[in-house]
């Protein structure tokens, strides 16, 4: 996974990733030396736990698409798209986001079209269904439900997001192909009813948290 990192971040030169500029390995440790990003975005939804405005998600998912179109058209999907791996820095009092990148690509994996993948990657609230539902999916289009779930959680509020989503993400339900898959399209289905924003933020959301038949 080290190796698949250093690999990928050598290839991946953009604004929208993490800069790597040295790997060097002692005795006992392996060090990669990267920019210093700004605080992941996990940290941003502590200090907003009510959510951000649509301006404001805007902003930023703005941002993390373009990054994950640059992977895209590079060929690498990321695999384990989630809060934590997203650095930026966003300033309040100009609702502007100066700075977004990705970070940890050990689970990144270049693809061809049409490529199908089988192995799980991902974290629990953000990765595919149809990693479980089905055992193979297409890397690029799993990058784009992650995408989908970060911008609920975005809009949403931490709490929030837990209650009406992480739910059907719940361990015993992992276990158990069908009871995940009917957890997930009841958490789909009711997405609607939740989701009290504008009529094209809402229809953003869906269009990105659509389950393949």
């Amino acid at each position: 996974r080290m190796s698949n990192e250093i690999k990928t971040l050598r290839t991946l030169q953009s604004n929208y990733i993490v800069c790597m500029h040295e790997v060097f390995q002692t005795s006992n440790n392996l060090y990669i030396v990267t920019e210093k990003g700004g605080a992941d975005l996990f940290e941003f939804f502590d200090e907003h736990p009510e959510g951000v405005t649509e301006n404001w998600a805007r902003e930023i998912i703005y941002r993390v698409m373009k990054a994950v179109l640059y992977c895209h058209e590079k060929h690498y999907c990321h695999r384990d798209l989630k809060p934590e791996n997203i650095l930026l820095n966003f300033d309040p009092n100009t609702q502007q986001c100066s700075d977004l990148k990705l970070c940890d690509f050990g689970l990144s994996i270049q693809f061809k079209e049409k490529l199908v993948l089988s192995d799980f990657c991902g974290s629990p609230g953000f990765f595919a269904p149809e990693m479980i539902t089905k055992g193979a999916y297409f890397g690029d289009k799993a990058d784009v439900w992650s995408t989908g779930c970060i911008l609920l959680e975005l809009i949403l509020g931490h709490e929030k997001f837990c209650d009406i989503w992480m739910c059907a993400y719940d361990y015993d339900l992992l276990q158990d192909k069908e009871k995940f898959s009917n957890a997930i399209l009841e958490a789909v289905r009711a997405l609607p009813e939740v989701l009290n924003f504008s009529e094209g933020l809402n229809n953003f959301v869906m269009r990105f948290l659509k389950l393949r038949s």
